[in-house]
């Protein structure tokens, strides 16, 4: 008996698939759920397993064709007993999707009741502060792990905040050279602030003349 295979709707956003690889050829003999055909959407890549079992005798697609979905793809001569031409739904789970399992099972030759509100919607809240909490602290982890002991020791001593060091190590990493020069750097600046004659309000600026310049001049070339 010959039957149309279709391409099965896969999502119900997925509209259409383009196919990759043919899988088999025609004439050849084909199990029920053996994969025939590769295909690609917007969302995954996967192949298309027989809904039957029986004979390719037709490939109404070619290999880098866009199909929609629902089309047909294939004819088969099948050799179920059982005849199904509707097409197979394939559902793919949403793993974002979280919600409550409150099924009952039963339990024991008296049976029971069994509930697992683990995953209860109204949790998520206090889950998500947990996260928060748990990034803060791989977060300061992280911080710390770019001074070591030798790097920490030797700002405290100095009185060096070292937060304000730039690092040159590999990813950033603080080294003691960097502490090093970063102290040498203070040290200047803190002389050159010592060594600045302050500007009284009776002090005032002279801008020579020519004339003066270029005696000024000669009187530094004889010095």
């Amino acid at each position: 008996m010959k039957i149309e295979i279709t391409l099965p709707q896969i999502g119900e956003s997925v509209t259409e698939a383009v196919v990759i690889k043919w899988l088999k050829n025609v004439g050849q003999d084909i199990e029920k759920y053996e994969p025939i055909i590769e295909i690609i959407t917007d969302k995954v890549s996967m192949e298309i397993p027989s809904p039957h079992t029986g004979k390719l005798i037709e490939k109404t697609v070619s290999e880098g064709e866009t199909v929609p979905m629902g089309n047909m793809i294939a004819v088969f001569d099948v050799i179920d007993v059982v005849e199904n031409n509707q097409p197979t739904d394939i559902t793919i789970p949403d793993q974002s999707i979280i919600g409550s399992i409150s099924d009952v099972a039963a339990v024991g030759p008296t049976g029971g009741e069994f509930k697992d509100n683990s995953l209860i919607q109204e949790d998520l809240p206090k889950q998500t502060r947990e996260d928060k909490d748990i990034d803060k602290v791989i977060s300061s982890d992280l911080e710390k792990s770019r001074y070591s002991p030798v790097v920490l020791k030797l700002a405290e001593q100095h009185g060096i905040d070292i937060t304000h060091v730039s690092g040159s190590g590999q990813n950033n990493r603080v080294t003691k050279k960097d502490v090093i020069n970063h102290i040498d750097k203070v040290n200047v600046d803190e002389v050159g602030v010592k060594n600045t004659i302050p500007v009284t309000s009776d002090d005032h600026f002279i801008t020579p003349n020519p004339f003066r310049k270029i005696i000024a001049d000669r009187m530094v070339e004889s010095s």
